[in-house]
């Protein structure tokens, strides 16, 4: 299995941004509807046909370790919603809003593991 994924390592892999991206470089595995939350990073996105056509592959740990492929989370969906939302709804360091604009705070650590907490999500 080794030398198998040491052979994928650099060869092209299609993504949702209708790009190709070399296996090894940090891409991400996720359904469609999540892909669209986030239409700046098309490109980090393994296509959807590719997961479907080898989704065993997609779904294998240790391959997703070795080739850099991380499964889309919440977490990562907190860390990139800023390319999602208007500039405008920024501060100076790339985070949104201040807490009281829209009245539930989160402080990036809430809800374990970094992830927002179901109220912040809700509101």
């Amino acid at each position: 299995a080794a030398k198998v994924l040491s052979e994928l390592q650099g060869v092209p892999c299609p993504t949702a941004g209708d790009t190709l991206a070399p296996l090894g470089t940090e891409l991400y595995i996720a359904p469609a509807n999540a892909q669209q939350l986030l239409p700046a990073l098309a490109n980090r996105f393994v296509h959807e046909a590719c997961l479907a056509r080898l989704p065993n592959m997609f779904a294998h740990p240790n391959w997703l370790r070795s080739l850099n492929l991380h499964v889309f989370t919440p977490a990562h969906l907190a860390q990139q919603l800023h390319t999602a939302l208007p500039q405008r709804w920024m501060r100076n360091h790339g985070s949104a809003l201040p807490e009281d604009s829209y009245g539930v705070t989160w402080d990036g650590h809430a809800g374990g593991g970094g992830c927002p907490s179901l109220e912040w999500l809700s509101a």
